[in-house]
Formats: structure tokens, sequence, C-alpha cells
């Protein structure tokens, strides 16, 4: 308020007064609409509509052109919408093709068909209603459960399932997730890769390779292990299916489990049979007994539903043998468990004996053969070839990658596509030339600079997990499903592992 003194008279209040109105009017009449900016603040005066215009008055109101506008504005905001999920699109499909070309975790598939693994998809989008059942085939490469396990749990937590999957009867090599027992380790066995002491003339190795000839009565016990490494989805279980055949004297199986118990038994048959005790709940031990006379090929300790996985390790195996196997039970157990993919990692043993062109054509060719073969088995399953890591030998006195390597990687992916099954390059995945010196310096691979440690295991199925991952979003995205997350973090730049990777203490070997 101006200050008016009190010895002022009443005509100059009144000039006064008129003067304040009038400078006022002009400020009002002149002050710029949008202010006046001053050091980051801006100063508005009321224009002479606002003060004769009382705040709650309103002129006639013109409904169709309110109408029009909010119809416009809506308009816009969807145009806006549709450019910002169009462009969000653009970006994904970016995000995927620079994946696809690029990245050397990608998988590589026949005339470059990015929709190959789509009826394998389908099927785990459906493993809680049909069950869906993986092998994984290998050389010592995934013994231990390496590898299998950390994609196993990654498959059973994202489309369900539980349990370690198929075991020998007699396990020679301790994994991760199961430890077993058999009452009677002297039991005749037979496995198709190894000296040539453990052959059968049968053929009859069934679909693990081996086969133990039970006679009499022998108990295996399996219990869930608690290792750190060993994942969550295979310490429970709630099915056990023992595989038989040429059963030649009267077999009773007996699944205890808890409170739960049961028999079934086999009269004397030739051909194949497998039996199945549903326990009901989840369990983490269980004992098969086994009386009478048969050829057991494998015991597996599931869940009723989801995705199973099954590790298969063959030490010293080239992946050359599956032509040598009685093909019946192999076919018949591919379609009673709906075997969806089966993975074939093998290349690593064929180092120490490819010295020349030749040797490497007829290797790469026999394996051909066995892709037809594995195949035959399992019409309804997709195939994926994992290719041989890095490995390094002394060569003028330096550690380096195999002189053959790189040409036997990219020929065995060259037939792998031929033969119509899907190839990953692990050996480029994991850093390529010389990239497993790094690997053993780091403690992810082995002082023989052949095998990963646990911990360079767990990287690899890491990698390879997250590209079938990849791989399944891109399904999601083209058959208009709930894309995941994983889109939007997933890397679209080739990773240098060898760069990323940091020194860890030494694994312990089980």
């Amino acid at each position: 308020m101006p200050y008016i003194s009190k010895n002022m008279k009443p005509a100059k209040i009144t000039l006064f007064i008129i003067l304040t109105f009038a400078l006022l009017g002009c400020l009002s009449a002149f002050y710029p609409s949008n202010g006046i900016t001053l050091g980051g603040m801006t100063l508005r005066f009321p224009s002479i509509g606002d003060v004769l215009q009382p705040a709650n008055a309103s002129g006639p109101v013109d409904a169709s052109m309110l109408l029009s506008e909010a119809e416009s504005e809506i308009d816009n905001m969807a145009a806006e919408s549709d450019a910002m999920v169009q462009a969000a699109e653009e970006e994904a499909v970016k995000k995927f093709e620079k994946f696809f070309s690029s990245n050397p975790a990608r998988i590589y598939f026949p005339n470059n068909d990015n929709t190959f693994f789509d009826p394998l998809f389908r099927a785990l989008d459906s493993a809680r209603l049909k069950p869906v059942r993986i092998i994984h085939y290998g050389d010592s490469q995934i013994e231990i459960d390496r590898i299998s396990a950390s994609l196993r749990e990654c498959l059973q937590s994202r489309f369900g399932g539980w349990g370690p999957g198929m075991l020998p009867v007699i396990q020679t090599v301790p994994t991760v997730s199961v430890h077993q027992t058999c009452s009677n380790t002297e039991l005749p066995r037979y496995l198709l890769y190894g000296p040539d002491a453990y052959r059968t003339k049968s053929y009859r190795y069934g679909i693990m390779a081996q086969m133990t000839q039970v006679s009499g009565t022998v108990t295996c016990s399996f219990a869930a292990c608690s290792y750190k490494d060993t994942q969550e989805h295979a310490k429970k279980f709630s099915k056990v299916s023992v595989l038989v055949g040429n059963i030649t004297q009267r077999l009773s199986v007996t699944v205890s489990a808890g409170s739960y118990s049961s028999t079934q038994t086999v009269e004397p048959i030739t051909s194949s049979k497998q039996l199945t005790f549903n326990i009901g709940n989840n369990v983490s031990r269980a004992t098969v007994t086994m009386s009478g006379v048969a050829e057991v090929y494998g015991i597996m300790l599931d869940s009723s539903k989801g995705v199973a996985l099954d590790n298969v390790p063959m030490r010293g195996c080239g992946g050359t043998i599956f032509t040598g196997i009685n093909s019946a039970q192999p076919t018949q157990f591919c379609k009673e468990n709906n075997v969806r993919l089966v993975i074939m990692q093998y290349g690593g043993n064929a180092m120490g004996y490819i010295k020349s062109k030749e040797s490497r054509t007829q290797y790469i060719e026999s394996l051909g053969k066995q892709i037809e073969r594995i195949r035959q088995w399992a019409p309804n399953a997709q195939i994926l070839f994992i290719g041989p890591s890095d490995m390094a030998t002394s060569v003028n006195g330096t550690m380096q990658t195999y002189p053959h390597l790189p040409m036997v990687v990219n020929e065995i992916k060259q037939m792998a596509l031929a033969h119509g099954a899907a190839f990953w390059d692990l050996y480029s995945a994991m850093g390529g030339k010389n990239s497993m010196v790094a690997w053993v310096k780091s403690g992810l691979a082995g002082s023989d600079y052949v095998h990963f440690t646990t911990q360079g295991a767990n990287k690899v199925s890491g990698l390879l997990k997250q590209s079938i991952l990849i791989y399944h979003n891109y399904y999601q995205y083209r058959n208009g499903t709930e894309v995941s997350p994983m889109v939007r973090k997933m890397q679209v730049t080739a990773p240098n592992l060898v760069d990323s990777i940091k020194p860890v203490k030494p694994a312990i070997h089980l």
C-alpha cells in the first residue's frame, strides 16, 4: 500500500487515488501478456479484461467446438502413440537383427532361418500341459552336469518342471545335482564309448549309449546334492521312471520315497519298456529296488509337467558312436517322452588325432551320419550342435590354439547346417583364437587348457541360455505375445569375453 500522510488534504488524496489507478491501468494495458523474465523468474500483471471479468463469469459455450477440440487432441495423442509403438517395434527389430548378424553368441540356423526353433518354442510354451524332454549329449566337457545344469534350471524356471533328469544305474563320475549309490557296483556295464572291453554284441546300449545288466536284487539310492552349484529345480522330483528291456526273468521294480512305495512287475520280454512311478508330491530322495534279470538303460527323476533335461556325458568320445546303437529303444524313448531338442556337443576329442585335411573330412562326414541317426530316433526334435571350445597346446614353447581347431569348427558348422541342424559356435562365443589361455589365467578353465571349471562352465551355459531365450523372445515378438523385458536388456553388440572375464579363485573339482 502506498504511504499516505495524515497531513494530506482530501483533494490531494482523491487526486493521488486517481493517478494510482491511471498508472495501474497503463501497466495493465501495456504490460506484456507473457510477462517479463528476470533472473529465471517471470513477472506477470493482470490485463484489464482479467480485472473487469469476474472469476466465476462465463460466456456462451459452444459444445460442438469443445467436442471437436477434444477429438482433435485424442487423434493427436493416438497418432503420437502409434508413432511411439512403431518406433519401439523398429528398435526391437534392429536389436534382434543386430544380434542375429553379429553377436558371437548367436545360433546359426539352416538357410539362415531364425524361425527354426519355432516348433521347439511352441512345445516349451505348452510344457506345463504336455511335458517336454531335452537330451544334452557331449564329451567330458559336460561331465559333473556342467553346462546342462544351468541350462536346465533356466528352462525349468521359465517353462516349468523339476528334477535332474536321466541317470545311469551306476554313476562313475559324481555330479553337482544328484548323489547316488548302488548296492552292487560290480554289475556288468556296457558302453559304446571308452575302452573296447565295455562293448556288447547286441548293440542294445539304449538312449544313454550305455546299459547295465541287472541280475538278482539291486537297490539304487538317489538324493539331491546340496552344493552351492546345485540348481534349485534339480533338488526336487515327483516322478521316477525306469527304462528296462530284454527281460529274461520276471522283473520286479519298487520305488520308495518317504511314505510313498509302489511296485511294478514285468514278465519276460525282448523289447524295451518304461516303468513310471508318479509319487504325487515333490521329494528330494528315493530308492529304486530291482529284482530279476534285465537290461536297464537308465533311471529318470522328473516331474509330471514342464521341462526335463538329461545330461549324458561320454568321456573321450568324439560323437561318432550313435550309428552303433540299436535304434529300437531310443526311438521308443523319444516318442514316449516327447523329445523336442537334442544337443550334441562334440569335437574336442578329435583334436588329438586330426592331423590332415583327409582325417578332418572323414571325422566331419561321420558326424553328419550321427545327426541323421538321431533324427531317425526323434523326428519331432530340433537338433543343436555345439562345436568345440577353444583348446590350447604348446606351439614352439607357447600355449596356443590347436592349429586345426578353427578349420574344424568352421567345417563342423557347415556340416551341421547342411544336415538340417542348428549350430552354436562355442569357440567364437568364448573369444576365438587363444581365448582358452585367458580363461585358464582367469580360473575359468583348468590347467589342461581343455576343460572348463565350474565357474567357466556356468559362464558358457549363461551365454547359451541367454542366446536361446533371445530367440524365444523373437518368437514371442513375431507371434504377438508379450515380449520379455530381456529384449530391452539384451546385448546388441558383440561381447569380447576375453576382455570381460576377471580372475576368480580356483574351482574345487568334485
